[in-house]
């Protein structure tokens, strides 16, 4: 974003400032904003999982339905509902990570799901924090660029099964799962918002 235009110069004066840095630290410090956000993105992400076709039936050799390479672009979008749930957790439980003019460093970098939930405190089975690291992965660069940014970050990982694969591989409830996750995170969020 370092290359955006400058903000118009009357910004800077205290009337512009009055109005739109209140916005700001209303729309950060709200939970449901968060949690808006991630609806939005659970929404989209089960449009987009209605245009995948099932993978029965094609066979090495076929012409490859359209939509078979939505899956990545399908569990990035799972990955960033996770990630505003989560930080909207966060936020509730800590205003202080919204600072006057920016949020505050998140732990994990702020996209690493799993680093985000332990940060929350909310208790993960192996199996659910090896799914947040792989749908990290997706929010990251796997569902939106062709390469991450550094070499060793597509390099195999030990996998919780047993032996290494790529990052980012995917099992067939892994989407099923995720949305369980999203769910919970959103319990989380609001009953936590409903007792403030």
């Amino acid at each position: 974003m370092k290359d955006l235009p400058a903000p118009d110069p009357r910004a800077s004066t205290a009337d512009y400032k009055a109005y739109w840095l209140p916005r700001f630290q209303q729309d950060a410090r709200e939970p449901l904003v968060w949690a808006g956000v991630a609806e939005r993105l659970l929404f989209a992400a089960q449009v987009l999982r209605g245009a995948v076709p099932a993978e029965a039936g094609i066979q090495a050799g076929d012409e490859l339905p359209q939509g078979w390479d939505l899956p990545p672009v399908y569990i990035m979008l799972l990955a960033f509902a996770a990630e505003n749930l989560l930080k909207g957790i966060l936020v509730g439980r800590d205003l202080s990570r919204v600072e006057e003019l920016g949020l505050a460093k998140w732990q994990g970098g702020g996209h690493d799901l799993r680093a985000l939930a332990h940060d929350a405190h909310i208790e993960l089975t192996p199996d659910q924090e090896a799914l947040l690291l792989n749908m990290s992965v997706f929010g990251e660069w796997l569902g939106r660029y062709p390469c991450p940014l550094k070499h060793e970050h597509r390099l195999p990982r030990p996998s919780p099964g047993g032996g290494f694969g790529p990052p980012g591989g995917l099992h067939s409830n892994d989407p099923d799962v995720a949305i369980e996750l999203c769910a919970r995170f959103a319990r989380i969020l609001h009953s936590e918002r409903s007792t403030q």
